[in-house]
């Protein structure tokens, strides 16, 4: 019983670190030879090959040969981390029969198998596929068409069978099956924490949306709830102005793009909010029709930071809003007076949500200055990666070109100015933090009423509403 013990843990062991892109099983080591630059390109003619994503440099074939029938259309590649096995569509809405043939293939032995196609309906070509991080199964979009929907596919690689799971599609209360059949090219891919990664593109636009692992199905669902990571409106003219075909992570949680026919580019993806850069062009036409990798990173692209904001309430109150990878540990509250140096005011956990909507924090920080005030955020990962907000500046009234007066004050208190005064928003809050008022100061009227505010501190915020300048005073009524 020991021994069988411990064997199962030696091969937990090995899944384990296969999933995280840090061990490469030997038998498969000629495959998977870097996570960090060798990808692999399905031709249309159904030739696998390696790909240098750094240079563009393609290798030598892993896999040409034909099953009896002649490759069309071939397509829907994913690379399977657990036995070493390419699955994937040979002939895909061919012209004459076999329509549509789905298939493995096993470099180490050099087998090409036909898979069963019980229960796939579709006779449109398929542009997207993947293997899940586990390698139980796969999964692929047919586009739909004309009055068809476009609809997701379950391939169960244990049982040979397949199971068309839904087609409706669901961001929040939007339905967004749509833009999966206008948008039918692109790719997809799963990272190690089991949430698939979906790139839709045409030849306009590009978008990515992400089913949490819990959402995945692998059975018919009324609807699957999707979460969009980049709105499928944005222009692909970053991209050559032409559609995506490939897609699949990097083993540092990097995103790659590759362009088809006639193209044949590579884009890198940093981060969800950065617009993919073209890092090579691939050497060999049509290599890049498709794509996959070795890597399901735990970790992918840096979380996307929705919202920050610094503003007087009950002192300086930062507030972020963002959408949170699975890693994160928490956040380093930092703050600056020249922007240059900066220190840490406190460390706040994550919280426990759902990582599919993004968390909000508070934070107030009190011992402010007069003068400039800067302050960002950074998230902290498990690994000891970070990730920066944007810098907000809030001034308080040592170095403003704006002063008020007299202080302390009895009824009015007054607006200077060194120069020309724009209109002002004028907010004040008393110690507590607690709103009071909130009026508009303008040029021609440079004075608050405070008659009937009662004796005590209070902080004043004035936000320029030509520039958003920032300029906060405390005052004193008697």
């Amino acid at each position: 019983m020991k021994k069988i013990n411990f064997f199962n843990n030696v091969l937990l062991l090995i899944y384990l670190m296969s999933i995280s892109g840090h061990y490469i099983n030997t038998l498969h080591a000629q495959t998977c030879a870097s996570g960090s630059t060798t990808f692999y390109g399905l031709n249309t003619t159904g030739r696998i090959s390696t790909i240098n994503v750094s240079t563009g440099a393609v290798g030598v074939s892993i896999h040409s040969q034909t099953t009896g029938s002649v490759a069309e259309n071939s397509n829907g590649i994913g690379y399977n981390i657990v036995n070493g096995k390419f699955y994937y569509f040979y002939r895909s809405a061919a012209l004459v029969a076999p329509i549509n043939e789905f298939v493995s293939y096993d470099p180490a032995t050099g087998i090409l198998a036909n898979l069963s196609l019980t229960g796939y309906t579709s006779t449109r070509k398929v542009r997207s596929g993947c293997i899940n991080n586990t390698g139980t199964g796969y999964y692929c979009i047919d586009p739909g068409g004309g009055a068809i929907p476009a609809s997701l596919y379950y391939y169960s690689i244990v049982a040979g069978t397949w199971t068309k799971t839904t087609s409706v599609f669901m961001d929040g209360a939007t339905d967004v099956s749509a833009t999966f059949k206008s948008r039918n090219s692109g790719d997809m891919a799963f990272d190690g924490n089991g949430n698939l990664w979906m790139l839709v593109a045409n030849g306009t636009n590009y978008g990515m949306y992400k089913i949490a692992a819990a959402n995945v199905p692998t059975t018919v669902v009324g609807s699957v709830a999707v979460q969009e990571i980049i709105d499928p409106s944005t222009l692909s003219a970053s991209l050559s102005g032409v559609s995506v075909t490939g897609f699949a992570w990097n083993s540092a949680g990097e995103a790659f793009l590759t362009t088809g026919t006639g193209n044949n580019r590579v884009f890198r993806m940093t981060a969800s909010a950065v617009t993919p850069s073209p890092v090579a062009t691939i050497a060999t036409d049509d290599m890049g029709a498709d794509l996959t990798s070795c890597s399901a990173p735990l970790y992918i692209l840096p979380s996307t930071w929705s919202k920050f904001t610094a503003e007087v309430r009950n002192g300086i109150q930062l507030k972020w809003s963002i959408s949170e990878e699975a890693t994160v540990v928490g956040y380093s509250i930092q703050y600056s007076t020249d922007r240059e140096n900066w220190k840490t005011l406190d460390f706040i956990e994550r919280k426990n949500v759902n990582t599919t909507k993004p968390a909000e924090y508070i934070y107030n920080h009190q011992q402010y200055i007069s003068g400039n005030n800067y302050y960002r955020i950074q998230q902290l990962h498990q690994s000891g990666r970070t990730n920066n907000s944007s810098i907000k500046l809030v001034t308080t009234s040592g170095n403003s070109k704006i002063f008020i007066g007299p202080n302390p004050a009895k009824d009015v208190l007054y607006i200077h100015s060194k120069g020309s005064l724009s209109n002002q928003q004028a907010i004040i809050f008393d110690d507590f933090g607690r709103l009071i008022s909130s009026t508009i100061v303008r040029s021609s009227n440079q004075s608050i009423d405070i008659s009937k505010y009662r004796n005590g501190s209070y902080i004043v915020k004035l936000t320029s509403l030509s520039d958003d300048q920032i300029t906060i005073y405390k005052f004193v009524k008697w």
